[in-house]
């Protein structure tokens, strides 16, 4: 369950743990189509089309300034906030906390460049992955040890799969 505060509304959303389309909204189920391109998300929501681009964001506080449709919003998120960043698109996990690299696409592992317990520099690849026959480097996003890795070479991953787990 997320809580998230626009003005002075709030509002509770639950997300549908096998279907991201799909999702409660205040105790009512709905279900959105939705498209990203170029840090923009396209939904559509009751036959409205709404276009999203994250201005700002404030990690520390949990506060999010959002254009919906060109128009402004500061949006405070609360509760289970790591999954609800995977479908806006944000990061929001603290770097002291156990921190996971997931797939940004489906696709094919070519190569992993590291071993577990192995401590890896921010930005140092991690891993090679082919999708739509582009090699796609996945990089560490921060200095840690590995704990442990989910894929090997020849592996075929979903979108938002766990790829390398760090140590906390």
């Amino acid at each position: 369950m997320y809580t998230l505060k626009i003005k002075d509304q709030i509002v509770e959303i639950e997300l549908d743990e096998f279907d991201d389309s799909k999702f409660n909204l205040n105790g009512s189920s709905y279900q959105i189509n939705y498209f990203y391109h170029n840090d923009l998300f396209h939904i559509i929501f009751n036959n409205k089309s709404y276009v999203l681009k994250l201005i700002s964001s404030n990690k520390d506080s949990n506060n999010y300034c959002v254009s919906i449709n060109n128009k402004i919003f500061n949006i405070e998120i609360s509760d289970a906030k790591n999954k609800f960043s995977k479908i806006i698109g944000l990061k929001l996990s603290d770097d002291n906390k156990k921190l996971d690299v997931t797939s940004p696409m489906p696709g094919l592992v070519i190569d992993v460049l590291v071993n577990v317990n192995e401590t890896v520099e921010k930005n140092q690849s991690l891993i090679i992955l082919e999708a739509m026959k582009m090699e796609n480097v996945i990089k560490s996003p921060v200095q840690a040890k590995i704990k442990s890795i989910m894929v090997k070479k020849g592996d075929n991953v979903n979108k938002n799969e766990v790829l390398i787990s760090f140590f906390e």
